[in-house]
C-alpha cells in the first residue's frame, strides 16, 4: 500500500479534460509505457528428446504432476516514436516441477525411466518479444496496426529417475535438454477508448516458419482491459494464450515441443 501511495503521488492526480476536447484514455496518445505484474497460466508441456532412435512425446503434466498453480512475473515496454510506428518489448519466464511414481516407461533421449519407480522432472521456458508495429487505422478513439516481431525462446527440460543400464539392472540418472532459438511472427492490434478512464484491447501475433534448425508455428494473444488511475499510472487485466508447436534440430535437443500456457495476466502501467 504505501508503494501505491508513493506511485499516485509522484504521477499526479486525474485532470479531467480541458473544454471542448474529447474525452481519450491516456494509452492512445502515450508516447512511452512501461508495466510489470504477474501471469498465472494453465500450461501444457508435450515434449520429446530423440536419442538414437526417435522418442514418443511425453506429456509432463501427466506424467508427473505438475502444479497448476504456478505464477511468473512479466514485464513490458512499449516506444511510439514518428507518427505512425511503435517499438514493444514483452517478456515473461516460467520455472515448473514435479514428481510422480510412473504408470509406464518414459524414453528420453538414450535413457529409459521403469515404470513404478519414482521419478522427478521439470521445464523451463523463457520467452522474449520484441514487436516492431506501424499503426494503419486511428481515430479520436481507437486505433489498429500491423507489424513484425520476433520472439525469442529458451526451453530447458529434465528427467530424473531409475533406468535400466545395459548390465541389466538399474541406476538413478538424469536426462536433460536443452535449446534457443527465435521464433518471427507477423502481428495484428486494435485498442479503443471507451472513455477517459477505460480502454479495450486486443492483439495477436502468429507465424509459421521453417528453417534448418526448427520448424513450427506460434501464436500469441491477448485481450485486454485498461483502467487509468490517474494522469500517468494505470493497471490492465488480460486474459492471455501462447502456444508452440515446432520440431527441434539442434545439437542439444532433437525432438518435438508443444508448449501451451493460457490465464489471466494483471499488471501495473506507468505511461509517459
Amino acid at each position: 500500500m504505501l508503494l501505491l501511495g508513493m506511485l499516485l503521488s509522484v504521477t499526479g492526480q486525474a485532470q479531467e479534460p480541458a473544454a471542448g476536447d474529447e474525452a481519450v484514455h491516456p494509452l492512445l496518445n502515450a508516447r512511452l509505457l512501461i508495466s510489470g505484474g504477474g501471469f498465472w497460466p494453465e500450461k501444457e508441456f508435450l515434449l520429446s528428446a530423440n536419442g538414437s532412435v526417435p522418442g514418443e512425446p511425453i506429456d509432463f503434466d501427466e506424467a508427473f504432476l505438475f502444479d497448476d498453480s504456478d505464477a511468473t512475473g512479466m514485464g513490458g515496454l512499449l516506444w511510439r516514436f514518428g507518427k505512425r510506428w511503435s517499438l514493444g518489448v514483452e517478456a515473461w519466464s516460467l520455472n515448473t516441477a514435479g514428481g510422480a511414481v510412473l504408470n509406464e516407461d518414459y524414453t528420453w533421449e538414450d535413457l529409459t525411466f521403469l515404470e513404478g519407480t519414482f521419478a522427478t522432472a521439470g521445464v523451463d521456458l523463457s520467452v522474449a518479444r520484441i514487436f516492431f508495429g506501424r499503426r494503419m487505422w486511428s481515430s479520436a478513439r481507437s486505433e489498429t496496426g500491423i507489424g513484425l516481431g520476433v520472439h525469442w525462446l529458451e526451453l530447458e527440460a529434465y528427467i530424473e529417475g531409475r533406468v535400466r543400464t545395459t548390465a541389466g539392472d538399474t541406476d538413478r540418472q538424469r536426462g536433460a535438454a536443452d535449446a534457443e532459438f527465435p521464433m518471427p511472427n507477423i502481428g495484428f492490434w486494435h485498442l479503443r477508448s471507451l472513455t477517459d478512464h477505460w480502454a479495450l484491447s486486443v492483439r495477436v501475433d502468429w507465424l509459421d516458419v521453417t528453417f534448418e534448425e526448427y520448424r513450427g508455428n506460434l501464436w500469441n494473444a491477448q485481450l485486454g482491459l485498461h483502467y487509468q488511475i490517474n494522469r500517468r499510472l494505470g493497471v490492465a487485466l488480460q486474459g492471455a494464450y501462447f502456444e508452440l508447436d515446432g520440431r527441434i534440430r539442434e545439437s542439444d535437443w532433437r525432438g518435438q515441443a508443444e508448449l501451451k500456457q493460457y490465464g489471466p495476466r494483471a499488471s501495473l502501467y506507468v505511461t509517459f
